[in-house]
């Protein structure tokens, strides 16, 4: 799947996934991606900011 997105978004789905990180701390790039491995029980950061 692929996710285009505003920061809002993007803080909010990593937050789902991660619910342990900080929602203002959180810092996605202009112009750069980032990848998770999902499964139907856990998600992965393989990448961020690439």
């Amino acid at each position: 799947m692929l996710l285009v997105a505003h920061l809002g978004t993007l803080r909010t789905w990593h937050q789902h996934w991660f619910p342990d990180t900080t929602y203002w701390d959180l810092h996605f790039e202009a112009g750069c991606y980032s990848t998770y491995e999902v499964t139907a029980t856990e998600a992965t950061l393989t990448g961020l900011n690439l």
